[in-house]
């Protein structure tokens, strides 16, 4: 992390943001014209965990996360883990003033953790870049819906699922050491789920693992969409053995 970027961290039960207490303030979420809600922002900027941090219990007034993002931050888990257990969404990615996420860890044991929906939510046309960290342990690691999600790295595993594709064309990108395997509930592999006519686009080269569930309706359609110069030396298959992916299609066997 730079030498310009802000600590988040705990003293005691207490969230911190640089040397004060980390208050919640007022957002808008979805739509400049709703009411406000309480919850604790990260604004335009970067930050770094300089302890774990425990958002269960906490202070906001909304259901829908702990953490929302405004603007375009860079957030650097530095070996620490942020959780919260009683919230839909640990970090929501769609408040009306939001840009994007970043996601690194320059280490290799941060993580997110807890959310009864998901780690992290993006929808409303906002974007998630994930270079780093593990999202594990929530209902699904990432929600989409209208939003794009870029995985360069980092994993997302132990999740009920892993990567929600959701409606309303979001727009899901993998490359280099993305990794997302183990997901799922009572034996049943969930990975990345993609809803309706949603496909996967590789844009660089994949060397990582992702297991990929879609819905029967997809057989016989592309799944995968390989951009210029994207290609596999990884591993993106099929979670389950009825189908599998030959060409970018899902095939039967």
């Amino acid at each position: 992390h730079s030498n310009e970027a802000e600590k988040l961290w705990m003293d005691g039960n207490t969230l911190k943001k640089g040397t004060g207490e980390w208050e919640v303030s007022d957002v808008k979420l979805w739509n400049t014209d709703d009411g406000t809600k309480k919850a604790y922002v990260l604004d335009e900027g970067t930050y770094y965990l300089g302890s774990n941090l425990n958002f269960t219990g906490n202070k906001t007034t909304t259901t829908e996360c702990a953490i929302v993002i405004t603007g375009n931050v860079t957030l650097c888990l530095n070996d620490h883990s942020i959780t919260c257990t009683d919230k839909e969404n640990v970090i929501c990615v769609y408040a009306a003033d939001c840009g994007s996420l970043t996601l690194t860890d320059c280490k290799s044991n941060g993580k997110i953790i807890g959310g009864t929906s998901a780690a992290v939510d993006v929808r409303n046309g906002k974007t998630f870049n994930m270079h780093g960290g593990t999202i594990t342990k929530n209902g699904n690691g990432v929600r989409m819906s209208a939003g794009k999600f870029n995985m360069y790295g980092g994993e997302i595993t132990k999740n009920n699922r892993g990567v929600d594709v959701g409606r309303y064309q979001p727009v899901f990108s993998v490359s280099g050491k993305a990794t997302i395997t183990g997901n799922g509930k009572e034996d049943k592999a969930e990975n990345v789920y993609l809803n309706g006519d949603q496909t996967i686009h590789v844009t660089g080269e994949l060397t990582g693992t992702i297991g990929v569930t879609a819905p029967d309706s997809s057989v016989g359609t592309p799944i995968v969409t390989l951009e210029d110069g994207g290609s596999i030396t990884g591993s993106l298959g099929y979670d389950n053995g009825t189908y599998e992916i030959a060409n970018g299609m899902l095939k039967a066997h």
